[in-house]
């Protein structure tokens, strides 16, 4: 008879937090990693940039200093 192996599956629960602006048309994600303090943002990319064919809403990518994707700014 063979062995199983068994895998132990750990689920980690992360918030993503999602505000919406003045205008009903502007919000940002803000992905679990996002530290909330002035000045973490140090790079953003928007989209187009990435996709050249991309036809949508503007949407920007919010990079800290590590390059970790930290949020998403989504403009209607």
């Amino acid at each position: 008879m063979e062995k199983r192996k068994t895998r132990t599956k750990i689920n980690e629960v992360k918030q993503i937090t999602l505000k919406l602006a003045i205008t009903p048309t502007t919000g940002y994600v803000s992905l679990p990693n996002h530290p909330h303090t002035v000045g973490c943002v140090d790079n953003t990319i928007q989209l187009d940039q990435l996709i050249e064919a991309y036809k949508g809403p503007s949407i920007y990518l919010d990079f800290n200093k590590s390059g970790e994707l930290i949020g998403i700014e989504i403009l209607g």
